[in-house]
Protein backbone atom coordinates (compact mmCIF):
# COMPACT_ATOMS: atom_id res chain seq x y z
CA UNK A 1 0.00 0.00 0.00
CA UNK A 2 1.09 3.36 -0.82
CA UNK A 3 1.26 6.30 1.63
CA UNK A 4 -1.38 7.80 -1.11
CA UNK A 5 -3.61 5.06 -0.41
CA UNK A 6 -3.09 4.92 3.09
CA UNK A 7 -4.15 8.27 3.52
CA UNK A 8 -6.87 7.48 1.37
CA UNK A 9 -8.25 4.62 3.40
CA UNK A 10 -7.89 6.40 7.02
CA UNK A 11 -10.06 9.50 5.15
CA UNK A 12 -12.58 6.67 4.19
CA UNK A 13 -12.79 4.56 7.68
CA UNK A 14 -12.85 8.04 9.54
CA UNK A 15 -15.84 9.11 7.02
CA UNK A 16 -17.66 5.70 7.69
CA UNK A 17 -17.16 6.63 11.68
CA UNK A 18 -18.52 10.18 11.06
CA UNK A 19 -21.54 8.75 8.86
CA UNK A 20 -22.23 6.20 11.97
CA UNK A 21 -22.58 8.99 14.45
CA UNK A 22 -19.04 9.56 15.47
CA UNK A 23 -17.95 12.81 16.66
CA UNK A 24 -14.72 13.31 15.12
CA UNK A 25 -13.39 16.13 18.23
CA UNK A 26 -13.98 13.34 21.15
CA UNK A 27 -10.86 11.01 21.94
CA UNK A 28 -11.72 7.48 20.02
CA UNK A 29 -9.56 4.13 20.74
CA UNK A 30 -8.29 3.23 17.80
CA UNK A 31 -7.29 -0.27 18.21
CA UNK A 32 -4.43 -1.00 15.44
CA UNK A 33 -3.48 -4.64 14.39
CA UNK A 34 0.12 -6.74 13.65
CA UNK A 35 0.22 -10.05 12.77
CA UNK A 36 3.47 -12.53 12.28
CA UNK A 37 6.23 -13.65 14.33
CA UNK A 38 5.06 -13.59 18.02
CA UNK A 39 8.38 -12.82 19.35
CA UNK A 40 8.49 -10.10 16.69
CA UNK A 41 5.64 -9.00 17.92
CA UNK A 42 6.55 -8.38 21.53
CA UNK A 43 9.11 -6.55 20.38
CA UNK A 44 7.02 -4.24 18.78
CA UNK A 45 4.62 -4.21 21.58
CA UNK A 46 7.15 -2.98 23.69
CA UNK A 47 8.27 0.08 21.55
CA UNK A 48 4.65 0.85 21.33
CA UNK A 49 3.56 0.87 24.47
CA UNK A 50 6.53 3.05 25.93
CA UNK A 51 5.07 4.94 23.25
CA UNK A 52 1.40 5.54 24.99
CA UNK A 53 -0.01 3.01 23.20
CA UNK A 54 -2.23 0.59 24.89
CA UNK A 55 -2.37 -3.46 24.96
CA UNK A 56 -5.44 -4.34 23.37
CA UNK A 57 -4.88 -8.10 23.37
CA UNK A 58 -2.31 -10.50 21.87
CA UNK A 59 -2.65 -13.92 21.06
CA UNK A 60 -1.77 -16.52 18.20
CA UNK A 61 0.26 -14.27 15.91
CA UNK A 62 -1.91 -11.30 16.82
CA UNK A 63 -1.21 -8.12 18.77
CA UNK A 64 -4.23 -5.13 18.89
CA UNK A 65 -2.68 -1.82 20.20
CA UNK A 66 -4.91 0.87 21.37
CA UNK A 67 -4.30 4.56 20.07
CA UNK A 68 -6.60 7.24 22.02
CA UNK A 69 -6.83 9.92 19.22
CA UNK A 70 -9.56 12.40 17.44
CA UNK A 71 -10.18 11.35 14.44
CA UNK A 72 -7.58 13.21 13.07
CA UNK A 73 -6.03 11.86 9.90
CA UNK A 74 -3.02 13.50 10.53
CA UNK A 75 -2.48 11.75 13.21
CA UNK A 76 -3.91 8.84 12.35
CA UNK A 77 -2.13 8.69 9.49
CA UNK A 78 1.55 9.39 11.35
CA UNK A 79 0.46 6.39 13.79
CA UNK A 80 -0.41 3.81 10.76
CA UNK A 81 2.76 4.78 8.88
CA UNK A 82 4.73 4.07 12.25
CA UNK A 83 3.28 0.65 12.16
CA UNK A 84 4.11 -0.19 8.82
CA UNK A 85 7.38 0.77 9.39
CA UNK A 86 8.21 -1.48 12.32
CA UNK A 87 6.53 -3.94 10.24
CA UNK A 88 8.16 -3.90 7.30
CA UNK A 89 11.30 -4.04 9.79
CA UNK A 90 10.49 -6.96 11.61
CA UNK A 91 9.31 -8.91 8.93
CA UNK A 92 5.39 -8.35 10.09
CA UNK A 93 2.03 -7.52 8.64
CA UNK A 94 0.08 -4.20 9.30
CA UNK A 95 -3.36 -4.98 9.40
CA UNK A 96 -5.25 -1.69 9.73
CA UNK A 97 -7.22 0.18 12.50
CA UNK A 98 -10.28 0.26 13.48
CA UNK A 99 -12.81 2.07 16.40
CA UNK A 100 -16.28 2.14 17.62
CA UNK A 101 -18.27 5.67 16.70
CA UNK A 102 -18.26 7.73 20.19
CA UNK A 103 -20.97 10.52 20.20
CA UNK A 104 -21.16 13.58 21.50
CA UNK A 105 -23.32 13.28 24.44
CA UNK A 106 -26.51 15.15 24.53
CA UNK A 107 -27.23 18.21 26.46
CA UNK A 108 -29.76 16.34 28.73
CA UNK A 109 -26.90 13.49 29.31
CA UNK A 110 -24.33 15.83 30.39
CA UNK A 111 -26.97 17.31 33.07
CA UNK A 112 -27.78 14.05 34.21
CA UNK A 113 -23.97 13.08 34.58
CA UNK A 114 -23.49 16.28 36.08
CA UNK A 115 -21.64 17.65 33.48
CA UNK A 116 -23.25 20.81 33.07
CA UNK A 117 -25.33 22.52 35.93
CA UNK A 118 -28.98 23.19 35.96
CA UNK A 119 -30.35 26.57 35.84
CA UNK A 120 -31.88 28.52 38.83
CA UNK A 121 -35.31 28.67 38.49
CA UNK A 122 -36.05 32.49 37.62
CA UNK A 123 -39.64 33.26 38.89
Amino acid sequence: MTPADARHANEAAIAVLVRAGADPEQLHDLTHTLSGDTDALELVRDRFVRDGFRMGGFSAGVLSLVQTAKLDPEVIGAASDRMVGYAKAAGLAYEGWRAMPVRRASWLDRLQRGLIERAPLVR
